[in-house]
């Protein structure tokens, strides 16, 4: 590859960054098979890298800007799975199930709607008062570290270090806590 060849491609990889999008996004079905992220318009791009682009095609053109919305994206999706997955699923299960409890329903009529609004209004009163009244039942220390484990995404390994407490410790105490808030919520019949 002469000196050339090389700085264009270079001047290339300095102005536009390309994705898989099959790669990137999973589930993705468009029929674009890249996206390009530049700050250059569409047309500095075609006179500029006209060969790279027969290679690529057929993609799409992104801004810089859309591929930090995209990344905040996941970023907040991988928190949210991460949560999920560390031990509040029965806070989220909560309000998941509240969804799909209220898509499940069929409207019928003015006073079936009217029904169900106050069906859904009762049901997240209902899960409000029993996380309200589960939190009221642990202690604090389970509550603090309940909180700080499914709220704030905090590890185990970092709460027993703040703490000066062992890490079976601090699981323990997070598990008790699991089971006075799902036995508060099976009293009331929420779950």
């Amino acid at each position: 590859m002469d000196n050339l060849t090389k700085r264009h491609k270079r001047s290339f990889e300095e102005d536009c960054k390309v994705i898989v999008l099959k790669d990137e996004y999973y589930g993705f079905v468009g029929r674009e098979k890249f996206a390009i992220i530049t700050r250059l318009s569409a047309h500095q791009l075609f006179g500029m890298y006209q060969d790279e682009f027969k290679v690529l095609r057929p993609f799409v053109i992104m801004t810089p800007e859309m591929g930090e919305i995209v990344r905040e994206y996941k970023k907040a999706d991988e928190c949210y799975k991460k949560r999920y997955s560390r031990g509040s699923e029965f806070l989220i299960s909560c309000l998941e199930s509240e969804e799909n409890l209220i898509s499940g329903l069929q409207v019928e009529d003015s006073q079936t709607i009217k029904e169900q609004k106050e069906y859904e209004q009762s049901r997240v009163t209902s899960i409000r008062i029993g996380i309200h009244s589960g939190l009221n039942t642990l202690t604090e220390l389970q509550k603090k570290y309940l909180l700080e484990f499914c709220l704030e995404n905090k590890p185990l390994k970092q709460i027993a270090k703040e703490e000066g407490k062992s890490i079976a410790t601090i699981n323990i105490s997070i598990s008790n806590a699991k089971k006075k808030i799902e036995a508060v919520f099976a009293d009331m019949g929420v779950m």
